[in-house]
């Protein structure tokens, strides 16, 4: 077996999913579930 020295171990990328994609993915999820929300139930202005 062959011997992984730390700065090869640093270069090594695997396939799991980056943080920024989670984020970016649940910001587009959260906008859109609001615009339906504001289409389908719109509330008036409260003053």
């Amino acid at each position: 077996m062959k011997k992984i020295e730390e700065n090869d171990l640093l270069k090594i990328e695997g396939g799991a999913i980056k943080a920024s994609a989670v984020i970016a993915v649940s910001c587009v999820v959260t906008f859109i579930i609001g615009l339906v929300d504001g289409i389908i139930r719109p509330y008036k202005c409260r003053s």
